[in-house]
């Protein structure tokens, strides 16, 4: 397994695709307020082996909801593009049955920075709304790899 220069690696573009907090006219005549958050995300990830690049598309969502785990009508759904330029890219990338896969220390590297970003940016956009103070969750960046959608 190949050692990841981290040197190597970085942004080529960062965008926010989407970004929406919706509340239903429930919640916002009753406020009724949530005791936690549902927190989801999906990525999918392609390659440009011409470029040296690696593109994730991350998507995240918020989900009020009471203590029966219940939906309570406030929610918030993110879209962010990372666009990764890794110089030596054909180092970490195999061949898996007429597909091209990347070496796991890389794609566990490109996940902590694109969902560590998306936690950041997320945070900051939720300030000032219902979702306030909502903190997506530490995870291990492998598992988004390995539920990954294509």
């Amino acid at each position: 397994m190949a050692v990841v220069d981290h040197l190597k690696i970085s942004f080529s573009d960062i965008k926010i695709l989407n970004s929406s907090i919706v509340t239903t006219e429930g919640f916002v005549s009753k406020a009724p307020g949530f005791s936690s958050v549902k927190v989801g995300c999906k990525q999918v990830t392609r390659l440009n082996l011409i470029d040296n690049s690696i593109r994730i598309i991350m998507d995240v969502g918020l989900c009020g909801v009471d203590d029966q785990k219940s939906d309570v009508g406030v929610r918030g759904d993110f879209r962010f593009e990372y666009v990764f330029s890794v110089s030596n890219l054909g180092d970490y990338i195999s061949d898996d049955n007429d597909s091209k896969r990347i070496d796991g220390n890389l794609g566990v590297a490109l996940m902590s920075i694109a969902y560590s970003t998306s936690r950041g940016i997320v945070y900051e956009k939720i300030a000032g709304t219902f979702l306030a103070g909502s903190i997506i969750p530490v995870i291990d960046p492998s598992k988004l790899i390995s539920e990954s959608s294509e």
